[in-house]
């Protein structure tokens, strides 16, 4: 048995009195490549994300994969304020319960990416690990940010000159110093598809390092990788959970907070803050929400029965 640390230690949370996070302009890039890096953020060729918040209405439900929209390896959302929407973009979170708290009993063993198809007007889900089937009975919580709820909707391209293959730094003009993010992968760069298949992604928040995106099994984060996310500060709804013995149930960590207690038909997304298993031969790609009926708690949950460390500190979104 070994403890594995998928994100490394420039990742991990400050024990300190939390600083200003660090400005880009104090890092190594120099202010011309941070013009580089800004041109190739956002869709359809560059520029900032998430400028069309006013058409976008904030909604959240859960997608559950069924005979009808499973084709292979991809699941087809089906929802009135996702159709007809490739300005839509959704972030997405595996969850292994229903809505009323049974659980779901089917592990998708592949993380997954957003993809629109313009000729049906519909998104889907697309498993990453080429091969594998989508199993029918995985159910998924939907999140769009916009109009009448918390965050702001970004989409973000990798740039073609990124310099570093293990994660990403997003520009302070696109993230604010108090802010966190949220990320899906997306193969929709606004206007047209980019099918790159990559692990889950998450995005990492420190005091010190700012705000990351890189892979969650260590894999390369290369250029032309897309990502829809969602920027808000923490607090409110927006909760830091630190895995501890005290709140490890076998696999999971459980969460205890006054907006989940007793509440199956929460909706939830989360993204590791740093993330470490006790390996198994575990070779885990997602994190995941899971309700628990016989205490009233939610627990965050890693497939491929990956023990989550001690170490592992996540921030937990409670959309409703």
């Amino acid at each position: 048995m070994k403890l594995a640390t998928l994100l490394p230690s420039p990742f991990a949370t400050d024990s300190h009195p939390t600083p200003p996070r660090r400005r880009l302009a104090a890092a190594t890039l120099g202010a011309a490549c941070a013009l580089a890096l800004l041109a190739g953020c956002g869709g359809g060729g560059g520029g900032g994300g998430g400028g069309d918040d006013d058409e976008r209405v904030a909604f959240d439900y859960v997608h559950v994969t069924t005979q009808d929209n499973v084709f292979l390896g991809a699941t087809v959302l089906d929802h009135p304020a996702l159709n007809d929407r490739p300005d839509a973009l959704p972030i997405v979170t595996p969850a292994y319960t229903l809505p009323d708290g049974r659980p779901t009993n089917v592990e998708n063993p592949s993380s997954v990416a957003l993809r629109y198809t313009p000729g049906s007007g519909r998104w889907a889900l697309v498993n990453q690990r080429a091969g594998v089937l989508m199993p029918v009975g995985q159910a998924y919580h939907v999140s769009v940010y916009g109009v009448g709820g918390e965050g702001r909707a970004l989409r973000i391209s990798i740039p073609d000159d990124h310099p570093n293959p293990f994660g990403f730094e997003v520009p302070d003009a696109l993230v604010g110093p108090d802010e966190v993010l949220f990320v899906s992968p997306t193969w929709w760069d606004g206007a047209r598809e980019v099918a790159l298949r990559c692990d889950t992604f998450v995005a990492t928040t420190s005091a010190v390092d700012g705000v990351w995106i890189r892979s969650l099994v260590g894999a390369g984060v290369d250029p032309g990788h897309r990502f829809h996310a969602a920027a808000l500060p923490l607090g409110g709804s927006v909760l830091l959970h630190a895995a501890h013995p005290s709140n490890l149930r076998g696999t999971e960590t459980e969460l205890a907070h006054p907006l989940l207690d007793g509440r199956p038909e929460a909706i939830l997304q989360v993204t590791a803050q740093t993330f470490a298993f006790v390996e198994f031969l575990s070779d885990p790609r997602t994190i995941g929400v899971a309700y628990d009926e016989a205490t009233g708690r939610w627990r965050l949950r890693a497939d491929d029965d990956a023990v989550i460390g001690a170490d592992s500190t996540f921030i937990v979104h409670v959309r409703r």
